[in-house]
């Protein structure tokens, strides 16, 4: 065996088990949220009654949707939530952010995520953002 084999191998192998431990380290499961094992931000309060709504995802779940408490964990998380309205009967809704940062990080994050089970699919409402009064359904589109 001669010096690069030996040192080289070995440096190879140590800077393999560090890449792996920063990998671990982006995907861990979240700390502090048990309904879902995608990693999220800390605990954020809910936006204060009055806030207006600046940016809506239209939510999809599948089989169907995890509790009304579940949901709102994990998606106030992005702060700025205002509300959730999940249609009676179905399993999608919409969920109402009071800042489009807010809504483009929970769009990011946790699209295709679990949460209780339920594989969750988001897309921005791109027509009207916020309730306006208006009989118009707003348009989706998912991304894959």
């Amino acid at each position: 065996m001669d010096y690069y084999d030996t040192y080289g191998s070995r440096a190879r192998q140590n800077s393999g088990s560090r890449v792996a431990a920063s990998i671990a380290s982006l995907v861990a499961p979240a700390q502090g949220c048990a309904y879902t094992d995608t990693s999220v931000p800390d605990l954020q309060p809910i936006a204060d009654q009055g806030t207006p709504c600046k940016a809506k995802l239209f939510i999809v779940c599948t089989p169907s949707p995890p509790s009304l408490t579940a949901l709102q964990d994990v998606f106030c998380r992005f702060s700025s939530l205002i509300d959730i309205q999940l249609l009676p009967g179905t399993a999608y809704g919409y969920i109402s952010y009071g800042m489009k940062e807010s809504a483009d990080a929970a769009r990011m994050i946790m699209n295709n995520a679990a949460i209780s089970g339920a594989t969750i699919r988001l897309s921005p409402c791109e027509e009207q953002p916020c309730d306006t009064g208006s009989s118009k359904r707003s348009r989706n589109t998912f991304e894959s």
